[in-house]
């Protein structure tokens, strides 16, 4: 399938997207059968206040987050051969750089991934792509550049071929493998890691879960739990994190 199409059907099934389908089922349907368009109108409505909801995305999102945080003060005890940071996307225009550089996503796994780098001395590997018939730098190209130049990490191997998380699996393990490593530290939001955990054992490799940026731990207490109510961009974005994460390991148990 190919990577536009993928992308596309991405948009239509998560949130908001989905929501807009909704609608315009009920629009086609409004002559012909107004009560069901009706029942779609408010349908939609119930299901993008919930998915906007931080209560609920929080709940949704903490299923999909299995994996505790590291002890930073036992990050050398780990019988890690090396790092592996995921890419996270990608922003441009970045002018103030004099190009493209990392996405926010992606230079927050770059932040935890220095720290372990650091502690433990482990060598690094990146690893993300670039679309197709794309003449941009890779996604791992741009994280090692804000490594070497931000955090002072130099990187060891830079993957840029693959397109998803299973590709960077794939793609990664055979350089592990040349080098000899099987087992690493793996880095890339809680929320995305149970996916990337299972699809690099699948490769042989032996993965010490590294996440970062936990969003399914509340810290609401007493009244400030009615603020979790009340509808916020951040709460739909999370909320489509944990469905995407669901779908993607079914997808991935299919696919790969």
């Amino acid at each position: 399938m190919s990577f536009y199409l993928i992308k596309f059907i991405k948009t239509i099934i998560f949130p908001p997207g989905i929501f807009l389908v909704m609608l315009l089922l009920a629009l086609f349907f409004w002559r012909r059968k107004p009560l069901l368009s009706k029942r779609l109108v408010l349908s939609t409505l119930v299901l993008f206040y919930l998915a906007a909801t931080p209560l609920v995305s929080t709940f949704l999102i903490s299923w999909v987050e299995p994996y505790p945080a590291l002890d930073i003060h036992k990050f050398e005890h780990q019988d890690a051969q090396a790092i592996v940071i995921l890419g996270g996307g990608r922003h441009f225009p970045a002018p103030e750089y004099g190009g493209d550089t990392v996405s926010m996503a992606a230079l927050t796994r770059l932040s935890y991934g220095s720290l372990l780098a650091h502690k433990t001395k482990l060598p690094v590997l990146v690893t993300g792509g670039v679309a197709p018939g794309s003449q941009l730098q890779s996604e791992a190209q741009l994280m090692a550049n804000t490594l070497e130049q931000i955090f002072q990490i130099k990187v060891k191997w830079v993957e840029g071929k693959s397109l998803n998380t299973a590709e960077n699996a794939i793609f990664s393990a055979e350089i592990l493998k040349q080098e000899k490593i099987s087992s690493i530290f793996l880095v890339t939001q809680a929320w995305h890691l149970a996916r990337a955990v299972d699809i690099f054992e699948r490769q042989g490799l032996t993965v010490i879960p590294a996440p970062t940026y936990f969003v399914g731990l509340s810290n609401s207490k007493g009244a400030q739990w009615l603020l979790e109510l009340l509808p916020s961009t951040t709460a739909l974005e999370y909320t489509r994190h944990a469905l995407h994460e669901m779908l993607g390991r079914i997808w991935y148990w299919l696919r790969y």
